[in-house]
């Protein structure tokens, strides 16, 4: 059972997409950034389930692949393209690559021509070789052929060394993962090694470039996932372990220091077995452990350096990249929603029948909830679901009835709930997870409860822990010694920390006290007093305190009207005689 974390709606882009659209997603890829000509980039690429791709945002480059510069808050499908099934972008630098089922390549953006292209176009030099996957970053791309060949070329301003067009790569092996930098690539074979070439960063600044291929000594571990940075690379291996090497001028490389390595580097998380790593174009490193723990590294909020794999409170890795990153960030998921979890496998009947979940002229049953449709169809939800089984036993046992209206929860949590009947993958909001879960429990649905739970424990605050508790209480369920417990440790926790509060703010308002005491009150300077007294006269001040006389007295032959001085108010203290 593997966790996966995608809240994407921590991207601003995304924030106000509604949920039923998140949920068709299958892979997607994110840039958030205004450049420094002051050009906004903000825009996403989603390809659903079905290989249907659509855009949302703004992006100076024509990365929408609409036909024009614009901007849209609605996700607008990219027409001319269908089954996709990979998708990259160089963000900011104005690309997007992706490729279809048959193998097809296309690109529009800025890519290899002054001018944006704005619409889809097919990559000429393949179409004899069908593409299975794509990588890319500022402007520099891979292509990994369903041969297992990888091809290598360049954009406008891109790195130097390589062609601007496709170009076989020297590997004798056959490759099964393609990632790469701005300037440096990296392959993985079929039997977990790891081929890199293109430019390694020195400790002490200088670069060396690698020609060819070259296999990356990494301690004779088997690696599952490469990614790269924009200057950095970093691997995952079987057993969970993190490694990196490359540059390291904002600690992306988790190494304890800023000092480039072009030796890997083995990091050291606190005994944590990960399950998935990513970074970003630029400088910021972030990996998920199997615990559901989300570290990061390199650059983080308000430019701050994060030298070591740090622990953070975030719920995902997409949430660290929305709060981390400024420039071409872009990381492509294959789960998306705000919380996934893969439960059990699907009957291969009902994977045939996924592609028309809710289209109205391939179902056979409407679902009714706050005036919104589901379709879907009645032999899946009888067969995947106690509670609908029961219902169409007693209360639908005619086939003619097409209509069913719920009313219990929401319609996110019932959309929810059949997508996971359907697919035995769970994808809600964390805000939705309680009500789903509480849904879980009425219906009897052990799976989808026991799903629930898992990320609540993981996305948990005091409030949801709360009524947790007073709903296991209010059900009786068996579950309620662990949430009671949880409870009462956390409460205990609260009440301490606000004796501490409480015990501290005394002690200061103590000290406060004591310090006012001992300050001595500030008097002017008798010499002064004069100069004061003329100042407001001639500029008809207000005076601000009540009329003390000074201790000089008055002369005789003075000039100054005392009367005028017997009506000032006190200045600073000091008294006027008349």
């Amino acid at each position: 059972m593997s966790l996966i974390g995608t809240n994407v709606a921590n991207w601003n882009v995304l924030s106000k997409l509604d949920i039923s659209f998140l949920m068709t997603i299958n892979a997607m890829a994110i840039c958030e950034d205004v450049t420094s000509a002051g050009l906004h980039n903000d825009y996403a690429i989603f390809v659903t389930h079905e290989g249907d791709i659509y855009s949302v945002g703004c992006s100076s480059h024509g990365c929408l692949g609409l036909g024009e510069i614009i901007e849209t808050a609605i996700p607008t499908q990219i027409k001319g393209i269908s089954t996709v099934t990979n998708i990259c972008t160089s963000g900011t630098y104005g690309d997007v690559l992706v490729c279809t089922r048959e193998g097809r390549l296309f690109t529009w953006g800025r890519n290899v021509k002054k001018t944006p292209c704005l619409l889809p176009s097919l990559v000429e030099e393949f179409n004899n070789i069908p593409v299975a996957n794509v990588a890319c970053c500022r402007g520099h791309y891979l292509a990994l052929t369903n041969e297992g060949q990888v091809y290598e070329w360049r954009g406008i301003n891109a790195w130097a060394v390589v062609s601007k067009t496709p170009s076989l790569v020297a590997l004798n092996t056959l490759i099964v993962g393609i990632a790469c930098g701005a300037s440096h690539s990296l392959a993985l074979s079929q039997n977990g090694d790891v081929y890199f070439w293109g430019v390694n960063w020195n400790s002490d600044g200088s670069r060396t470039i690698v020609t060819l291929p070259t296999p990356v000594d990494l301690y004779d571990e088997r690696i599952v996932k490469i990614v790269c940075g924009g200057e950095h690379s970093v691997v995952l291996t079987e057993n969970g372990q993190v490694i990196t090497w490359g540059r390291n001028g904002y600690g992306q490389l988790g190494s304890g220091c800023t000092n480039n390595s072009p030796i890997p580097i083995k990091l050291k998380m606190f005994n944590e077995k990960f399950i998935d790593i990513s970074s970003n174009s630029n400088v910021t490193t972030a990996a998920l452990s199997e615990a559901g723990a989300v570290f990061m590294w390199g650059r983080g909020e308000a430019d701050l350096k994060f030298l070591d794999p740090t622990t953070t409170q975030y719920k995902d890795m997409h949430e660290v990249f929305a709060n981390c990153s400024r420039s071409s960030v872009i990381w492509t998921c294959k789960v998306c929603g705000e919380v996934s979890q893969v439960v059990e496998e699907c009957p291969s009947i009902i994977k045939e029948l996924l592609p028309s979940f809710n289209l109205e002229k391939e179902c056979d049953l409407l679902l009714i909830v706050d005036s919104k449709s589901i379709y879907v169809h009645r032999n899946v939800l009888k067969e995947r679901s106690q509670f609908f089984c029961s219902l169409f036993n007693e209360f639908w046992t005619s086939k003619d009835k097409r209509e069913i209206k719920l009313n219990a929860y929401e319609y996110e949590i019932y959309l929810s709930y059949i997508w996971f009947l359907y697919t035995g993958v769970l994808k809600t909001t964390v805000d939705n997870l309680l009500d789903l879960w509480d849904l879980a429990n009425s219906y009897r649905e052990v799976s989808l409860k026991q799903s629930c739970e898992a990320l609540l424990k993981k996305n948990l605050s005091i409030e949801k822990l709360a009524l947790i508790y007073s709903r296991s209480i209010t059900k009786k369920t068996e579950e309620c010694i662990y949430w009671k417990e949880k409870f009462e440790r956390i409460e205990d926790e609260v009440t301490n920390l606000r004796l501490q509060l409480e015990k501290e703010k005394q002690i200061y308002l103590g000290k406060k006290e004591e310090w006012e005491k001992m300050q001595p009150q500030k008097q002017i300077p008798h010499n002064q007093q004069h100069e004061i007294l003329k100042t407001v006269e001639q500029e008809n001040l207000p005076l601000i305190c009540e009329q003390v006389p000074l201790k000089q007295k008055v002369k005789k032959n003075n000039k100054i009207n005392s009367k005028k001085i017997v009506k000032k108010k006190q200045i600073f203290g000091n008294n006027i005689e008349t």
